[in-house]
């Protein structure tokens, strides 16, 4: 790999960054990683920038102090700069990780420890400040596919909490669980009575038991284990507290830890290098009763651990309280059935699984007509919920998961609670958008594309823009806004792409809808330049989108 990092700094004598590049390396960029990135050894560099990504680091100027650059100083044990070679391609200098030695990497770089130590706040903090230890479970990290995406089970479990009808046991069970919560318990009695009542009400297919991970001496508070590739695998784990305040760390935290180390373990009795450990991702279900508290976690092994709170049910409200009543009632008929779901399946969950851990686990369309079409994932786009797939005739097509309207293309499909957009993969005839060529004399290619011929447009910029207000008009004639009009979610044609395909493409329409009823989400992103009004939960409308492509060309 031609790169090298200097993990421990010496004291420098010259003020700037040209002094820690190596003698004869003066023609190499040298790259910024952020401040608290964790490296050890030379030996951890290429697992590092893998799970950063080349690309969005900062660029420094050889010219620049370091003073300027890292005012903080420089600290053992963390990763500073990068130094990569000007001619070399992508894949020669920074070569994807096989997925199997990427999916060890986070066991490699964080070792065994407590999981009541890891969910103090102490070192749960350090942990996520660091992009090689960090737990993607919304604290405040997320990725953008999560766990209810990467298996079935899991993808019901969220779905049904808002869906699912309760049988008559359910709601006896719902009933005996808010009758014990509210009293004054000690904590054994609290697990005692809340694993009695799960059991007795069939909420868990056997009574979860207290369990040792391994050989190790941290043992939870209750646990569900099948045999799996001849390793037990925890697919259920609860926490339990006597009280919401009753705890030094946090239970959510330490609930993750448990199953996490139970996954090392597997990783530790097995190869990774195995095809069916590769479609293998751990799906399990995380339970936390803390006093007059219940709460539902989903959790995956991908590439790294991601962890997903789905609900949190309180116990002690009043009984006219018909809404959040109900809400519970959901919550256990919806954690039974996931439960007896994962039980049933973990036995051949690795043969009935096709895509890798990392991809959605729907892999086929329906269409029309209900025809089914079977794909297979190639890569995401971006880390976003795009996927690149190849259906079985060999036609790229991109796949994207989304929870609001967008125009059908090939097929949308439901997909419990979540919205399959299938579409052609437009990549081969339209390879830049409007940012592309507005910053393409900024940003020098690198990497893959760096020394090839890049695809021209067809049109110009100012063509293309007319043209985007041409499409808008027939848009907003028709009652409907777009919403996100970036530069971005313009595609322009390439030159030598057919005369019969439209000289722009406009994409992106999750936000789209009847002009007068559509709303921004709640997490649209205020950094980015937008109208004034263009805010979380306020309507969409005709002017923000004649705005926005008003500045296009910006």
């Amino acid at each position: 790999m031609g790169a090298r990092t200097r993990t421990t700094m010496e004291p420098l004598r010259i003020d700037q960054v040209k002094s820690i590049v190596p003698q004869g390396k003066d023609s190499y960029e040298i790259y910024q990683f952020p401040e608290g990135t964790l490296c050890s050894s030379d030996g951890e560099l290429e697992a590092a920038i893998s799970a950063q990504g080349i690309d969005t680091l900062k660029k420094i100027d050889r010219s620049a102090l370091l003073s300027q650059v890292a005012p903080w100083g420089f600290i053992p044990g963390q990763l500073h700069f990068v130094i990569v070679p000007p001619d070399q391609d992508e894949e020669d200098t920074l070569e994807s990780l096989p997925f199997s030695v990427r999916r060890w990497t986070y066991f490699r770089r964080t070792p065994a420890k407590a999981p009541s130590s890891e969910a103090q706040a102490s070192e749960f903090d350090l942990a996520q400040r660091s992009e090689a230890h960090r737990i993607y479970c919304g604290r405040p990290y997320q990725r953008s596919t999560p766990p209810s995406l990467l298996d079935e089970t899991l993808c019901q479990l969220r779905c049904n909490l808002d869906s699912i009808i309760p049988d008559p046991k359910d709601i006896q069970c719902f009933a005996s669980l808010r009758a014990y919560a509210c009293e004054n318990l000690t904590e054994d009695e609290r697990r005692e009575t809340f694993t009695n009542i799960l059991e007795r009400g069939n909420i868990t297919p056997v009574r979860a038991k207290r369990g040792f991970i391994g050989a190790s001496r941290y043992h939870d508070d209750g646990d569900l284990r099948v045999h799996c590739l001849d390793v037990d695998v925890i697919y259920y784990v609860q926490v339990i507290k006597r009280e919401i305040g009753n705890t030094s760390g946090d239970p959510y935290v330490e609930a993750i830890h448990y199953w996490i180390e139970n996954v090392r373990e597997f990783f530790c009795s097995r190869s990774c290098e195995n095809n069916q450990v590769e479609r293998l991702n751990f799906p399990a279900v995380l339970v936390l009763h803390l006093g007059p508290f219940l709460a539902i976690a989903a959790a995956v092994y991908g590439d790294d651990p991601i962890v997903e709170l789905l609900c949190c049910i309180p116990l002690h409200i009043h009984d006219t309280h018909d809404s959040q009543l109900q809400a519970g009632e959901r919550a256990l008929a919806a954690l039974r059935v996931a439960l007896h779901s994962l039980r049933d399946r973990y036995s051949n969950i690795v043969d009935e699984r096709v895509p890798r851990a990392d991809f959605p686990f729907r892999d086929y369309y329906k269409d029309s007509d209900h025809n089914v079409h079977s794909f297979t994932y190639e890569r995401d786009i971006d880390k976003k919920r795009v996927f690149r797939v190849i259906d079985k005739n060999g036609t790229p097509l991109c796949v994207k998961f989304s929870k609001r309207f967008a125009p059908a293309l090939r097929a949308v499909n439901k997909v419990h609670d979540w919205i399959m957009i299938v579409m052609e993969d437009k990549t081969a005839q339209y390879s830049n958008t409007m940012w592309d060529v507005k910053h393409r004399k900024d940003a020098p290619e690198k990497g893959k594309g760096k020394g090839k011929e890049k695809a021209k447009p067809a049109v110009s910029m100012e063509a293309a823009l007319e043209q985007v207000r041409t499409k808008l008009g027939v848009l907003h004639d028709g009652g409907f806004v777009h919403g996100d009009l970036r530069d971005v979610n313009v595609l322009l044609r390439n030159d030598d792409a057919p005369a019969d395909c439209p000289d722009i493409l406009l994409i992106d329409w999750d936000w789209a809808g009847v002009a007068g009823k559509v709303v921004y989400p709640r997490g649209i992103n205020t950094q980015l330049r937008r109208p004034d009004g263009a805010l979380a939960a306020e309507e969409i409308k005709a002017e923000h989108d004649v705005w926005m492509v008003n500045n296009l060309l910006e």
